[in-house]
């Protein structure tokens, strides 16, 4: 994992489940282990598809990643309010897929009046990082899913690599990656700021050259 993921090593990927160290069995919980409280901070990953768009919601209880909703959208503008509706009174925090920041900004009216907070990167952060943050976690029992999650755990269980190595990139609405995306894009941010992780961060390639970077003179 260490060669492949952090040091560019050559190894074949070309067979097996892209999100290893998912266990359905012990990272997806039998029963709510909480509600959602009003002063929780909600924060949500977003992808971008024509028709249907997924957006993933976390929040963390003592120390922990719960994914507690998931959404698809048919129509991305409807995504503020769908979300703000299933958190009336909590803090919200939208990370939309970088590349479709035209798309956001044609709908800021919408994401003001549902008083969300829009966190857009200038370019997505590497997929390499983004799985191997959202493998880590779960490996750690840092990460689990609610319940009412199952399209987001099919889609763990079924991403593959393809015959280049790469984790695939399916077409149309059944292809896994959509939520995967939502997740990581969600879960990459959470480690990038969170202190909490900060072992966790400085381990991954990214994490190393931003500490490289800030000391060089």
């Amino acid at each position: 994992e260490q060669e492949v993921f952090l040091e560019g090593q050559f190894r074949n990927l070309t067979t097996g489940r892209v999100y290893y160290s998912y266990d359905e069995e012990k990272c997806r919980l039998k029963e709510l282990p909480f509600t959602v409280e009003p002063n929780d901070l909600v924060r949500v990953g977003q992808d971008f598809n024509s028709g249907y768009s997924r957006g993933t919601a976390i929040v963390k209880r003592n120390g922990i990643l719960h994914v507690c909703k998931g959404w698809s959208f048919a129509e991305i503008g409807h995504a503020p309010k769908m979300i703000r509706t299933d958190f009336p009174t909590q803090e919200i925090e939208w990370y939309p897929d970088a590349s479709g920041a035209e798309i956001v900004a044609g709908y800021t009216k919408e994401v003001r009046e549902a008083n969300i907070g829009i966190r857009i990167g200038v370019i997505n952060p590497s997929v390499i990082d983004r799985i191997y943050f959202v493998n880590k976690l779960f490996e750690l029992g840092k990460l689990v899913l609610w319940p009412n999650c199952g399209p987001l755990s099919m889609a763990l269980k079924l991403r593959q690599f393809n015959d280049k190595g790469d984790p695939e990139k399916g077409k149309g609405p059944t292809a896994p990656d959509h939520w995967c995306d939502s997740l990581e894009y969600v879960v990459w941010r959470i480690v990038s700021r969170d202190q909490e992780f900060l072992d966790l961060w400085t381990s991954s390639r990214v994490g190393r050259r931003t500490i490289t970077d800030r000391r060089m003179p």
